[in-house]
């Protein structure tokens, strides 16, 4: 779900991840960088996100789907660990089924 996006002179590339709400077709969040988006980013934005569409802190009582890709920031040990110490799903974007052809 990272985005790469370049800068006019083509030097710096911004990698931009967003968090949608799903529902109501908004970002609720977003972390941004030149460099690398790394779990620890990614741990933040969950807590960020969760705490600025509901209204709480995490740790509720009731789990919450996190839909991403299956980049190594959002697979990572950590951020798995984290996710379900959390009350988090993780759901990653299936791999491709390859045809037998």
């Amino acid at each position: 779900m990272p985005a790469e996006m370049h800068s006019a002179s083509g030097i710096e590339v911004l990698k931009w991840s967003p968090r949608l709400d799903c529902c109501n077709r908004e970002v609720i969040s977003h972390v941004a960088t030149t460099g690398g988006i790394t779990g620890e980013m990614m741990r933040d934005l969950m807590i960020e996100s969760v705490e600025r569409a509901l209204g709480r802190p995490h740790g509720s009582r009731r789990a919450i789907e996190w839909l991403s890709d299956n980049g190594s920031c959002y697979t990572a040990r950590e951020t798995a660990a984290f996710a379900w110490d959390t009350g988090f799903i993780s759901c990653f974007t299936p791999v491709p089924v390859r045809s037998p052809e």
